[in-house]
Order: C-alpha cells, then structure tokens, then sequence
C-alpha cells in the first residue's frame, strides 16, 4: 500500500513539473491603473485633487488622471465613456503599453470573442482598446502619447 502511495505521489509531482504549455508572446506592458466613473467630473476632479494632494496630470472634457506612485488612476465620464455602468463599486483595470496596434492584433489572436472594441478609440492624447475575459470582467488597455510626441 505505501508503494503505490509512493508511486502515486511521485505521479503527481511529475506532473505538476511538467513543461508549461507555450503561450504567445505578449507584447510589452509599462504600468497597470484604474478608472472610476463619475456622474460629475468637476466635482470628482476637486475631491481627488484634494484626496491625492495634486493637480491631475491629464485632464480632457471627459477625463481626470491622476499619477498614483507610477500608476494611473482615472476619473471618466459615465455620460460619455461607461453610459451602462453602475455608479460606486465599479473599478475597470487600465492598463497603460506602449504599442496599443501590437495589443489590439494581440488581443485579436488570443481573445477574439472577448474584444469589446473591433479597432482602437482615440481620443486626443489617449487611444484604448477595450475586451472582457471569460467572467466578463472588462479590462482595458491605453496608450498615452506626451503633447509633444503628437
């Protein structure tokens, strides 16, 4: 009985050893950051100018951003960016790379029925891709181009 105990147990470690299967390779990622919507941006903008003690670092008509310790917390317009979300209790990561094209093209391979956006939104200094993954979580991914580089 310990020997197939002992031969079992030595099954299932050599399983958990085994190879990781191959994934594609993604493209570069810089840093992660959330948004929260907001039914009044100006309001939202004061209250996070004061929470976090700066001005925002990027500001458009329908959006705030803050730097937090080298992530990026946002503030958007439910109106014009998340109309079907749920005010409070809805945070969707934001995740800043540096080639949103390479990302869409990758997210096309790996995640097709999970693509929200069929080509990336831009919007002044922000283009975005926008897909959810199998529990429906939306996850979303920007490229952020400095006003000078436009």
């Amino acid at each position: 009985m310990q020997k197939a105990r002992a031969i079992a147990l030595l099954l299932l470690f050599s399983l958990c050893l085994a190879p990781a299967t191959a994934h594609a390779q993604a493209p570069a990622i810089q840093r992660m950051g959330v948004y929260v919507v907001s039914d009044d941006l100006e309001r939202a903008a004061t209250f996070y100018e004061d929470i976090f003690g700066r001005a925002p670092q990027v500001r458009t008509p329908g959006l705030v951003g803050f730097d937090v310790e080298g992530g990026f917390y946002a503030v958007v317009s439910r109106a014009q960016y998340a109309s079907d979300a749920i005010r409070g209790g809805n945070v969707v990561p934001y995740i800043k790379v540096t080639d949103i094209d390479a990302w869409l093209r990758h997210v096309e391979d790996v995640a097709p029925a999970g693509l929200l956006t069929r080509m990336v939104v831009r919007e002044g200094p922000f283009a975005l891709i926008r897909f959810s993954d199998p529990d429906d979580n939306i996850i979303e991914l920007y490229e952020l181009t400095p006003p000078a580089a436009r």
